[in-house]
């Protein structure tokens, strides 16, 4: 009882929302027409006999309007009415012609009406395939305006900016020619200039820890970067692992807090793919933090390797030679290898021996783009009264030449330091900006073979050196 209750219910649902659709009004308003024009002018022939040889029942084009139009369903109410309305209407009974009627009224809802569902359904694909197609069309046009828009403003950008590759090439090229210490406090500046980071730090591997070397872009009253990082604690131990560039937007990071974790990372790696050190963008806009950001830091990060291993291959190689290109005269570190053979034989042999110190005065006054050519002067006057057994050399500190004579006399100490200082005051060079005169101080030692240690000998000619 329940079932045939509810069953009741859904079919006076369905038909209330039925009712609700234009359709089934057009469809009655139709019926209803021809049934009036039929019970006016033909009340005695429903189906319109005086005309069967002139023309179609009017119910049979009814029919076949409906299901072509709106298919096998609303097709089926139509023939409902159209057949209620030949059995209901007298005369009554059923003749040959309303039978046939009847059977064409079926005949084209079961034969058209899955014609008409099968078109109806290709017309939908069809506008589902429209739809979409004019969704991607007006997808890619949104693109196209998007990438028109910051197409142009890149290319106002490139034009107005100071920062442009050239610049960028030739601030690389530069880094070649700096000293190491240079060369450390240079990148982090450059990658900031070029990268537009807000915060890179410069790690050099030293033994098992990367020892801070350089950094930018932190405030005075803010902490700076740690000293020191272990190359077994993430992230850097993935750096070295996969010896390439990682950021902190990839995959193994996204679910990992690291809250100290650069942006970016990348090594610095020698020629034969060895890490010597990272490269860290600490932090950076968002903005900036794109794919273009990533590959110029890339490449930075390889022109700062190739530059700073120049400049270690070219300090050990520099360690190893003994005499400075510059002034080309003994480096301190050899000449004092000298210095303690020549006590020893002094000692041993009965050779004599006497240190000259040459010191250059108000060094800290001259100008450093002059330190050199005045080194180069200097040297090359001493080197004129300098006899070929002697040794000259630069001394402890960068304004001090050292000179190793034997076998003289005291006398000939002061015709050497004299003619040193007339040569000296001939030229009369200015090189300081107040254009006084540059001065020179010769003190020398007493004779090797005395009983005094080497120590003694070299505070000895420290304290002439530092009395008026």
């Amino acid at each position: 009882m329940n079932n045939k209750v509810t069953h009741y219910l859904d079919t006076v649902k369905e038909l209330r929302n039925r009712i609700k659709y234009p359709v089934f009004w057009e469809i009655n308003i139709f019926a209803l027409i021809l049934i009036v024009i039929n019970i006016i002018f033909f009340p005695s022939d429903p189906g319109y006999a005086r005309i069967h040889s002139i023309a179609i029942n009017p119910f049979l084009l009814f029919v076949l309007f409906i299901v072509f139009r709106y298919g096998s369903n609303w097709g089926f109410y139509s023939v409902i009415i159209s057949t209620l309305y030949f059995i209901i209407m007298p005369p009554h009974g059923m003749d040959l012609y309303r039978l046939i009627d009847i059977v064409i009224f079926f005949v084209i809802l079961l034969f058209l009406g899955p014609i008409q569902a099968g078109y109806v359904k290709k017309i939908r694909e069809l506008e589902e395939d429209l739809q979409k197609s004019d969704s991607k069309y007006r997808e890619l046009n949104e693109r196209y305006e998007i990438n028109s828009f910051l197409k142009d403003n890149y290319e106002r950008k490139i034009l107005t900016q100071t920062s442009t590759m050239t610049d960028l090439y030739q601030d690389a090229r530069n880094m070649q020619n700096l000293e190491m210490d240079g060369l450390y406090k240079e990148i982090p500046e450059t990658v900031i200039k070029y990268v537009e980071a807000e915060k890179v730090t410069l790690y050099i591997l030293e033994g098992n820890l990367l020892h801070l070397k350089a950094y930018a872009g932190y405030y005075d009253d803010e902490e700076a970067p740690k000293d020191r990082k272990e190359i077994r604690e993430a992230p850097y131990n993935i750096v070295f692992e996969k010896k390439e560039l990682i950021s902190i937007s990839q995959e193994k990071f996204k679910e990992t807090v690291l809250s100290d974790m650069p942006v970016y990372i990348a090594p610095l790696k020698k020629n034969d793919g060895e890490i010597f050190g990272v490269l860290n963008v600490n932090t950076i806009s968002f903005l900036k933090f794109n794919r273009v950001t990533e590959r110029i830091f890339l490449l930075l990060s390889d022109w700062c390797s190739k530059a700073i291993e120049n400049a270690m291959s070219y300090k050990i190689s520099e360690g190893r030679r003994i005499i400075r290109p510059d002034t080309q005269i003994f480096k301190y570190e050899y000449f004092s290898m000298r210095l303690e053979e020549a006590f020893l034989a002094a000692k041993n042999t009965g050779v004599d021996f006497i240190l000259v110190l040459i010191k250059i005065l108000d060094w800290q006054k001259l100008p450093s783009a002059k330190e050199t050519s005045v080194l180069k002067f200097v040297s090359r006057i001493i080197g004129e009264h300098v006899k070929d057994f002697d040794l000259l050399a630069h001394f402890e500190q960068e304004c001090e030449f050292a000179v190793l004579k034997h076998n003289i006399k005291d006398d000939n100490i002061d015709d050497f330091i004299s003619s040193i200082q007339k040569k000296m005051a001939h030229f009369s060079l200015k090189p300081f900006e107040d254009n006084s005169l540059l001065q020179i101080k010769i003190v020398s030692s007493s004779s090797f073979s005395t009983s005094k240690s080497l120590e003694e000998i070299i505070s000895e000619i420290r304290s002439k050196e530092q009395s008026a």
